[in-house]
């Protein structure tokens, strides 16, 4: 039996009420025919205008070779570059989520390998400056209007985009709390960020405290050391952290499960919830290093919605990327991005957000269950999550299964939480340990993209009608849908091993 928890929320205004985000559905088709595709946006050339990508799948007529889709757009420094962004085959990766990243436009899409036909969709983002009389009056109307509900409508926009949109004095004092395990190198780090000499640097026993100044900010670090009996003293530093810094050592592969274990307790935190945070691969410089993007997606970082993040690939020791981030990146901006004045509440517009988890079986749907039946916050935490196994999977493994069932869940930090790990030990339920480079192969997550398929033909005014027509769209999901989802395993998995050339997954094979 699997199980997912999702969320679909409303968009939130920003900036003191002041910026107002506009969205629009983007889709484009890529082919032999037709390689290429070049998205300009609108040209109102005051306009702030993004793609947010979604999803990158085959369409129909696709043969069985690889597709590789490249994605050429601007990066920080206003310089285009390149990027492939999905290698897709028809039997073993026909559809790769690109977790709502954005690009400043415009945006071009380029087949790089086969023949299609590819489709590409997601959100054209547009950022209006209102004036501030005008949002007065809007603030008045809006009493009376219900604004609908947009499914799958993320709150925190992209990192960046939220500094674009930000303004604030850099005068401001920021705390940030520099956490990893130990000999990852975050005193090192912190040297660097210093200027200071790194030749002499000894493992951290307690914590240090710096200030450093960065690009007009005064930042105040706390360096607390990581190794394993001082990590159950870290949440003494929790209390008014503006932006969490996590490092880890990019070429001890042995430790990645580890370090993912402990970041994963760290998002958990109800003290950390919001806090930006900012991780650091750190050693590039050794061979063995394992890039950024590997270890995001690893970590599986593309899961995280209640905070803005970012990776970045250092060498502690050269002092190579350390600077960076904190040029483009301005932690006061990140602690204004959560100040109430920047923020509108969708609650008074009659809108709101569900998260939901649900369950499956190739015999059909389980239960499905909002967080907020389960906590006043609506919060999905750990302890929410246990909860809500606790109640929901015997009775639905009895309904769909049996008394003998094995468990299938994505590796987010919720599930991989200690407390969840532990809970799974004592109920001695059978838990699939899940690579994190095989999203295609979690059937939830595709029975999730039918409910939110059928969600986006109704318009839900508020809160409530959106957990119905959610609880329809997932009932309304039939035997014959979850049949197909699950069957095929075997042979999705054989040719996920075909195409590799070596099995990831020994449960399985």
């Amino acid at each position: 039996m699997s199980f997912v928890d999702e969320e679909c929320s409303e968009s939130c205004s920003s900036a003191g009420g002041r910026a107002r985000m506009e969205s629009f559905f983007f889709s484009c088709e890529l082919s032999s025919k037709a390689p290429f595709y070049t998205f300009q946006g609108d040209e109102e050339e005051d306009l702030e205008q993004f793609l947010e990508l979604r999803t990158v799948c085959l369409g129909d007529g696709a043969k069985e070779e690889s597709n590789v889709v490249e994605v050429t757009a601007l990066n920080h420094h206003g310089k285009k570059v390149s990027v492939p962004v999905a290698n897709l085959h028809l039997s073993c990766l026909p559809m790769v989520s690109l977790g709502e990243f954005e690009l400043r436009t415009p945006v071009t899409f380029r087949l790089k390998s086969g023949s299609g036909p590819i489709c590409i969709s997601g959100q054209h983002l547009i950022a209006y400056e209102d004036e501030e009389s005008d949002a007065t009056d809007e603030d008045e109307e809006s009493e009376e209007e219900i604004v609908p509900i947009k499914p799958a409508k993320k709150k925190q926009r992209g990192l960046l985009s939220i500094l674009r949109k930000l303004k604030s004095a850099p005068d401001q004092e920021v705390r940030i709390l520099l956490l990893g395990l130990d000999n990852a190198g975050k005193t090192t780090l912190l040297k660097q960020l210093a200027s200071e000499d790194i030749s002499h640097i000894t493992p951290t026993q307690g914590f240090n405290i710096k200030s450093v100044q960065s690009q007009g900010f005064k930042l105040n670090v706390w360096d607390i050391g990581g190794q394993r009996k001082i990590r159950p003293y870290w949440r003494n530093y929790f209390e008014n952290t503006d932006v969490l810094i996590y490092v880890i050592d990019s070429a001890d592969r042995k430790r990645f499960e580890e370090t993912g274990q402990e970041l994963a307790e760290l998002l958990d935190e109800e003290k950390l919830s919001g806090v930006p945070v900012l991780i650091f691969a750190n050693k590039q410089d050794l061979l063995t290093a394992a890039p950024a993007s590997e270890i995001a997606e690893g970590l599986n970082l593309h899961t995280i919605r209640d905070r803005v993040w970012q990776i970045q690939s250092c060498s502690a020791l050269t002092g190579e990327g350390v600077q960076p981030p904190f040029q483009t990146v301005k932690p006061s901006s990140l602690c204004a991005a959560y100040d109430p004045k920047h923020t509108t509440s969708s609650v008074k517009h009659g809108g709101g957000s569900v998260m939901a988890w649900a369950c499956m079986a190739a015999n059909g749907t389980g239960s499905l269950v909002s967080s907020d039946d389960v906590t006043a916050d609506s919060r999905m935490n750990s302890e929410v999550y246990r909860s809500i196994l606790s109640d929901q999977i015997q009775p639905n493994a009895s309904k769909l299964i049996g008394r003998h069932f094995t468990l299938q869940q994505d590796n987010d930090p919720k599930h991989t939480a200690k407390a969840t790990m532990e809970f799974f030990r004592d109920k001695k339920w059978n838990v699939f340990d899940w690579p994190s480079q095989s999203p295609d192969l979690n059937p939830t997550e595709h029975a999730f993209h039918l409910l939110k398929t059928r969600l986006k033909a109704k318009s839900p005014r508020n809160k409530q009608e959106l957990k119905m027509a959610q609880l329809q769209a997932w009932q309304s999901t039939t035997r014959k849908d979850t049949q197909h989802l699950v069957m095929p395993m075997g042979r999705r998995l054989q040719a996920v091993i075909n195409c590799k050339g070596f099995a990831n997954m020994p449960n399985f094979i």
